[in-house]
């Protein structure tokens, strides 16, 4: 079982952090509250949340990674995460040219800097009648009976690329642009759609 472990480390920007309330600034400029509040975990989670203010969707302009055309999107909610890939043959990411859609859905959580992702999906599609015919011989996810635009739920199962597992950590790094339409996640931009 391939085990993956890495780590989504979140860059708050500056300026995000010196705009919100008790985000930045120096000790002696915030003021100090002696009573206890039950509630102070819950708004720090909610002032996280808002600083990062992920929620959205997310997606690249199609690009060449090892030889493959792509285009990836990241759709997050207030619970869910959901990682997109679209395979395309031609350089363009015509959709015409599509064969092969993954997507990996994930439950996360938010500390102080980063972002806790747990495998909860890992769905498959094929969408070209050949690439059906291939992965059925070559019997992908050691399954031979893939249908043209049906999504497969492959959880845990063995696959070329792997096995991902249910509640398999996934960190990815990611920083949040000055624009406030961009993110970076691995080195890769994605714009707010």
């Amino acid at each position: 079982m391939r085990f993956f472990q890495l780590l989504i480390f979140i860059s708050l920007l500056t300026s995000c952090i010196g705009s919100t309330p008790g985000g930045g600034g120096r000790a002696e400029d915030t003021p100090v509250d002696n009573q206890s509040n039950d509630n102070s975990s819950q708004d720090d989670q909610q002032q996280i949340d808002n600083n990062l203010n992920l929620v959205g969707t997310w997606s690249t302009p199609c690009f060449n990674d090892s030889g493959e055309s792509q285009k990836t999107t990241w759709t997050i909610d207030d619970t869910e995460s959901i990682f997109t890939v679209e395979d395309f043959t031609s350089e363009d990411c015509l959709l015409a040219d599509k064969y092969q859609t993954i997507s990996k859905t994930y439950s996360y959580s938010t500390t102080a800097d980063e972002i806790n992702l747990e495998l909860t999906k890992y769905e498959i599609t094929l969408n070209w009648n050949w690439w059906v015919d291939n992965e059925n011989s070559a019997e992908l996810c050691n399954h031979n009976d893939w249908v043209l635009n049906e999504i497969k739920d492959v959880t845990g199962e063995s696959c070329s690329e792997g096995t991902f597992s249910l509640g398999d950590p996934e960190d990815f790094v990611a920083q949040r642009n000055d624009n406030d339409n961009t993110i970076t996640i691995d080195g890769i931009d994605y714009d707010k759609i």
